[in-house]
């Protein structure tokens, strides 16, 4: 079994939700000597913008004794940013029509439907006027 918890960098303290540490963990049974696991911490991050965060990680056998442990601040495999400030998009006028793709696919086919509709009225013309012309 591994778990994890994540820690404040600078501190070295860990980062608690509520009272609780924020930790993740998983079993798992390994084939090999070398390998991955991934763990998946759920949290909000809203809190810690700017900051960064480090995954101590342990490693525990069947029956619950920890056999090895990675632990070091300055490790950047280990190490998660928190972006400063969410990203946010552009306001986009109201009185402005949005000129993306929508409409650019709009335009194609109202091109399409003129151009299909120009060809059946130059047939339909073509035909009543050779049929006149044959009388």
């Amino acid at each position: 079994r591994v778990k994890g918890v994540l820690t404040d960098q600078e501190s070295g303290e860990a980062i608690l939700a509520g009272e609780e540490e924020i930790t993740a963990e998983i079993s798992f049974t390994t084939e090999k000597t070398e390998g991955r696991i991934e763990l998946t911490f759920c949290f909000d991050a809203t809190l810690l913008r700017g900051k960064k965060l480090v995954i101590y990680e342990r490693l525990y056998d069947e029956e619950g004794r920890e056999i090895a442990a990675h632990a070091d601040p300055g490790d950047p495999l280990q190490t998660v940013v928190i972006p400063p400030e969410e990203p946010t998009e552009p306001d986009q006028p109201k009185d402005q029509p949005d000129m993306g793709e929508k409409n650019t696919l709009l335009w194609y086919s109202l091109l399409s439907v003129a151009s299909v509709s120009a060809i059946v009225f130059l047939l339909i013309f073509r035909k009543k006027f050779n049929g006149e012309k044959d009388r």
